[in-house]
């Protein structure tokens, strides 16, 4: 048995080192930018229309940043009517919230049961199947 993984041992040194090269040259064929992948997909009608999509999406975001800026900047300039009126809401949303939060039984929460529930059962109903017959 021995005999037969010593005569063995340079055919698998030399299997190995084929193997080490196949991966060092396919690292060198990626490094060098040669590697091509299998599936080339291309279609100019798909490039165009992400490009599209995506210069839409920066153009809204820069609109909608502009309109959050100004739309800060403005109550700040308009004077302490604006700003009392703005805390009246902030003051009025708190306190719907605080009343939200008192009223109604809490959720139920999700996740592991062990036991849940099982305060409102009486001793009766706690017994064993088998002490009833």
């Amino acid at each position: 048995m021995l005999n037969y993984y010593i005569a063995g041992q340079a055919e698998r040194d030399k299997e190995a080192e084929e193997k080490r090269e196949k991966k060092l040259e396919k690292l060198r064929r990626i490094a060098t930018g040669e590697n091509k992948s299998k599936h080339d997909f291309s279609d100019p009608e798909y490039d165009k229309i992400r490009s599209e999509t995506e210069e839409k999406m920066h153009e809204a975001v820069e609109a909608a940043m502009a309109t959050s800026k100004a739309g800060m900047s403005a109550p700040a300039s308009s004077g302490s009517a604006t700003s009392a009126s703005t805390n009246n809401k902030e003051d009025e949303k708190k306190e719907l919230k605080r009343k939200s939060d008192g009223a109604g039984p809490a959720p139920k929460k999700k996740g592991l049961w062990i036991g849940d529930g099982l305060d409102e059962l009486d001793d009766e109903d706690l017994t064993d199947s088998d002490e009833e017959e």
